[in-house]
């Protein structure tokens, strides 16, 4: 009954369902959901057979103790790092962790590490200002076509002829001055 290496092994490590860090932490509920519900079971049973489920019951703590051990061992060996901090805060800056897409590992944050999160964040900011810039622009672009087409209306309403304001009044002082 190794749970913890089972759903190691089919919980999808698709990064849209899980990132790493939970996945592993749903690993380890799930399978210490089914270790309790494994004890429950042999518990119960051992008060209808008795003594017969006593080396079940009294075997089930070692191999959930050897679980626990392959799966630590497995986690460090594939993460580099004890699978305990995965329950610590990000924001600490001695405790946190970077991960390496390409090694799969954790490894501890260097200097070039902050210089390029820094620069990233910079990268991020100039491309928030620029979308800022680009909706500006666009927004200004809106509201000229509106009053282009306001204005094309309005002088056509005013100037063109035969209907036009301004042309009546002109053709009326055009025809008084005659």
């Amino acid at each position: 009954m190794p749970f913890y290496y089972l759903l190691h092994q089919v919980l999808p490590d698709t990064p849209p369902r899980f990132t790493e860090g939970k996945r592993n932490c749903m690993t380890f509920l799930i399978g210490s959901f089914l270790y309790l519900v494994v004890y429950v079971i042999v518990k119960n049973l051992a008060l209808k057979f008795g003594v017969c489920m006593d080396p079940v019951l009294h075997a089930l703590f070692p191999m959930w103790v050897a679980d626990c051990s392959t799966m630590a061992y497995i986690y460090r060996n594939h993460y580099g790092r004890n699978i305990m901090h995965e329950m610590s805060t990000e924001g600490e800056d001695e405790r946190s962790w970077v991960y390496d897409e390409a090694t799969h590992r954790y490894r501890r944050p260097t200097e070039r590490d902050a210089a390029e999160a820094r620069k990233l964040e910079g990268k991020q900011r100039a491309a928030e200002e620029k979308k800022e810039r680009v909706e500006a622009v666009t927004e200004n672009k809106r509201r000229i076509r509106a009053a282009k087409v306001i204005q094309r209306s309005w002088r056509k309403k005013i100037y063109a002829p035969p209907n036009g304001v301004m042309f009546l009044r002109a053709k009326e002082s055009f025809d008084d001055t005659i």
